[in-house]
């Protein structure tokens, strides 16, 4: 007789997915980093019912505005830090990082001057005369989110997922905190304003740490290198930090927006619905789309190949993974928002059911981009999202010509995201597919 296997079922499914898990490289990198994501979305979610009670939508609605226009601003080093991962030395990417530095501080300066000497223009180009009282704030969150993400891109370098994953941690915590505690003491949206800054930037200087660990035989900055490396890499500021302002504005649209067609208790709700919505995304689809980006540039372009036939694996995962999820958000996210957050943001819930479209095409198509920048084909993806910008254009456009009702006015947005995600998949697979006939 064979021998008795006693262990319970599931313990075996257990067993076998430590297997998987352990056995995929890939699986592994993205299962690291998104534990600490996962467990940084399960403190936002525990903060967010004693947050909303704190604040009220309209002041939420400054902190929509707020975050918006860092996201904006998310190109702040002309996208040169992208390419640190992919530099072919320790010596070159240095100097991709010093020239990251640099061009983010002078951003920051211009961004500075520009509000202090011209806050009323730029304030009413953004609809966003909410945050007039908070205008210094904006140099500074744009400064210290642009140093986390240079270090960021140094960690994928070293591929140190980890350290990634604990700032994660870090970030929601300490953001939430900071939230938490100047709402008690009644700092009204500055807290908001102020834990978002905490939030962006928490774990740069655990990064900095890291990075002082490297050894370089020489650290002095040759400016006639620093020129050879910002025309050499010069399509990342000509087409990914186009690509990424209009992108960040794109997807911004709503709630730069929505405040003057419908108010801004409107755009609170929308923003709130957002967050959580984006929850099933963040958890994993920002991990799986850094990872991935560290993937396919350890491979190299002279594989599109084995990229295409990861790309399709990956899909298949994100599939299975992010349907469960989106389709409970759509079905009780009323009753959900009601629950957690109470009364007044109960019409947050049905965004939510209207942006489930939107986040899941999102979740699935969006980490395949990243193989634009691998080939070096930005332009192509420059292309897709000016013409998404037009498209969403149309979409407010038509609800302040037809006066069309908010809900209708982010169904729109939602279905025409999903769309523009679609096509950049089927686009980017006409890469992969153009690449491997070479």
């Amino acid at each position: 007789m064979g021998k008795i296997d006693k262990n319970p079922f599931y313990i075996k499914i257990v067993q076998f997915i430590k297997y998987k898990i352990g056995s995929d490289k890939l699986i592994k990198n993205i299962a690291m980093v998104t534990g600490g994501t996962a467990l940084g979305q399960v403190i936002n979610m525990l903060f967010s019912p004693v947050i909303t009670r704190i604040y009220s939508p309209e002041e939420y609605g400054i902190l929509s505005v707020f975050t918006s226009i860092l996201l904006i601003s998310s190109f702040s080093s002309l996208k040169y830090e992208v390419a640190i991962p992919i530099a072919k030395d320790k010596y070159e990417a240095y100097y991709l990082f010093s020239l990251s530095l640099f061009v983010l501080t002078s951003v920051t300066l211009i961004v500075g001057i520009g509000v202090y000497f011209f806050e009323d223009v730029i304030f009413q180009t953004f609809n966003a005369q909410s945050l007039q009282p908070y205008k210094y704030f904006i140099p500074l969150g744009i400064f210290f989110q642009g140093i986390y993400r240079i270090y960021k891109q140094w960690m994928f370098r070293m591929k140190n997922f980890k350290l990634v994953s604990k700032t994660k941690v870090g970030q929601t915590l300490v953001g939430n905190t900071t939230k938490v505690v100047m709402g008690l003491l009644n700092f009204g949206g500055v807290g908001l304003v102020i834990g978002r800054i905490v939030s962006v930037s928490a774990g740069s200087f655990s990064f900095y740490k890291q990075y002082r660990t490297i050894e370089f035989k020489d650290k002095r900055i040759k400016l006639a290198k620093i020129k050879e490396i910002a025309l050499t890499y010069k399509d990342f500021p000509l087409f990914q930090s186009s690509t990424t302002a209009i992108l960040q504005f794109r997807n911004q649209f709503p709630v730069l927006f929505l405040a003057p067609l419908y108010g801004t208790q409107v755009v609170g709700l929308y923003g709130l619905a957002s967050t959580i919505v984006k929850i099933p995304m963040t958890l994993v689809g920002q991990s799986v789309m850094d990872v991935f980006f560290a993937e396919i540039a350890s491979i190299g372009k002279d594989n599109p190949k084995e990229i295409k036939e990861l790309s399709n694996n990956l899909l298949k995962k994100l599939i299975m993974i992010g349907t469960l999820p989106i389709i409970l958000l759509a079905l009780i996210g009323p009753y959900l928002f009601t629950f957690v957050f109470g009364e007044e943001w109960y019409e947050a819930g049905i965004y939510v059911r209207i942006l489930a479209i939107y986040i899941f095409a999102n979740f699935m198509f969006s980490p395949i981009s990243k193989i634009f920048e691998v080939f070096r084909k930005q332009y192509i993806k420059l292309l897709i999202d000016l013409t998404s910008l037009v498209i969403m254009s149309l979409v407010f456009a038509s609800a302040y010509y037809f006066n069309l009702d908010a809900r209708v006015t982010v169904f729109l947005y939602s279905v025409a995201m999903a769309m523009v995600y679609t096509a950049t998949y089927i686009i980017a697979q006409m890469v992969l597919n153009k690449e491997s006939d070479k």
